[in-house]
C-alpha cells in the first residue's frame, strides 16, 4: 500500500519550513501532514527540538 501525502517536501526545503512551523506561521493540521514525512519529522525534531528545555522530572525541586 503506497502512503498519500498531502505535501512532498524537498530536503532543501526543510529549513525554511521549520522556521516556519517554529515561528506559528503553519497550521496545526498542515504540520500533521508534513510529520507523516519521516524524514522531515526526525530532521525537525533533531533541530528544533530542544530537549533541555524542560528538566527532568527528578532535576525539579520538591516541596517538604
Amino acid at each position: 500500500m503506497s502512503k498519500k501525502y498531502k505535501y512532498k517536501l524537498k530536503k532543501s526545503e526543510y529549513i525554511v519550513l521549520a522556521e516556519c512551523i517554529s515561528s506559528d506561521q503553519v497550521p496545526a493540521e498542515d504540520i500533521v501532514e508534513y510529520f507523516k514525512d519521516k524524514k522531515f519529522k526526525k530532521f525537525y525534531e533533531e533541530e528544533y527540538i530542544n530537549p533541555y528545555a524542560r528538566p527532568e522530572e527528578e532535576d525539579l525541586p520538591t516541596l517538604h
